[in-house]
């Protein structure tokens, strides 16, 4: 069956998308050239990626970079021509963020170790403190919490941990953790 009308193409396309039969993100510049007729293909890829990570998690420090693509992906399923749009997909999802300076080099929070740097000096310092306390902490809530404020955390890489981040602007600093345990988020 043909549609030759573009803008009923458009709805179908959008359609699709909602039901989940295929994905269309027309209204992002990243990835609107790029259509996908099985939705399991993206998310079969991004968790080989995660758990490819997940197993040299010490030696990248969060950092996938595309040649991690080839080693996880299989060649004939993911040719190199679709590791841009599956980057393109983290992003959106905010599962990373591209790091600055020279290569395509991307962090990944779910896959930042676990252990807090030495803070002391700044949790010991005077300011102000707020608690969240949830009912239930959304999983991956801190990961996406560092992708999105990333450009605060640029300065001091190193304090970036996977339940937590420390921010900066304007020379204050904020210190923003997450206890899945207690199911909270401090914040001082």
């Amino acid at each position: 069956l043909k549609e030759p009308d573009a803008e009923a193409q458009r709805q179908l396309a959008g359609y699709l998308h909602i039901l989940g039969i295929a994905l269309n993100y027309r209204d992002d510049e990243r990835l609107r050239d790029t259509h996908v007729l099985n939705p399991n293909w993206v998310t079969e890829g991004i968790y080989a990626l995660l758990r490819a990570g997940q197993k040299e998690r010490r030696k990248r420090e969060g950092i996938l970079t595309k040649s991690d693509f080839a080693t996880a992906l299989a060649a004939e399923r993911y040719p190199v021509s679709c590791y841009d749009f599956l980057l393109r997909l983290m992003e959106k999802f905010q599962l990373a963020f591209r790091l600055p300076g020279e290569g395509e080099r991307y962090l990944v929070p779910e896959l930042l170790g676990e252990n807090q740097p030495d803070l002391r000096v700044l949790l010991e310092s005077p300011g102000l403190g707020f608690r969240y306390q949830y009912e239930v902490l959304p999983e991956g809530l801190l990961p996406r919490f560092i992708v999105q404020t990333h450009h605060h955390s640029e300065a001091n890489p190193g304090w970036r941990w996977r339940t937590g981040v420390v921010l900066e602007r304007d020379g204050c600093h904020a210190v923003v953790r997450a206890d899945a345990h207690e199911r909270r988020v401090d914040i001082h």
